[in-house]
């Protein structure tokens, strides 16, 4: 279960940045490519059979700041399209940040359960 939500973070990160943030701040950029650092840890670490370190733990809060941003920018886009009901526009974006969103604190929670 770890492993398939650390493709699915790699890749909502990426289709996340195609889309949305090709010409964003670099703060933002940074975020994402630590979302993608962490995902190849966390699979070679469970390819490898390893237990996750002190280092994939902070990667990981990092992450869950990151998933905090996200949810503050998804928050302001739903209240945006709602007081100006434009919904056109913003449903695949809502759609890409929740699944984004919940893929990381899935995976922060596997992360936590798994036993060796």
């Amino acid at each position: 279960m770890l492993k398939v939500f650390s493709y699915l973070n790699i890749t909502l990160a990426l289709l996340y940045f195609f889309l949305y943030l090709l010409n964003s701040n670099s703060v933002t950029i940074t975020a994402i490519l630590l979302v993608i650092i962490h995902n190849g840890v966390v699979l070679k670490s469970v390819k490898e059979n390893r237990r996750f370190t002190f280092w994939h733990f902070v990667l990981a809060m990092l992450n869950l700041v990151f998933a905090g941003f996200l949810l503050t920018w998804l928050v302001n886009i739903i209240r945006s399209s709602l007081q100006y009901d434009y919904f056109a526009n913003s449903w695949f974006y809502i759609l890409i940040s929740s699944l984004l969103i919940l893929s990381i604190l899935f995976q922060l929670l596997a992360m936590r359960l798994r036993k060796y």
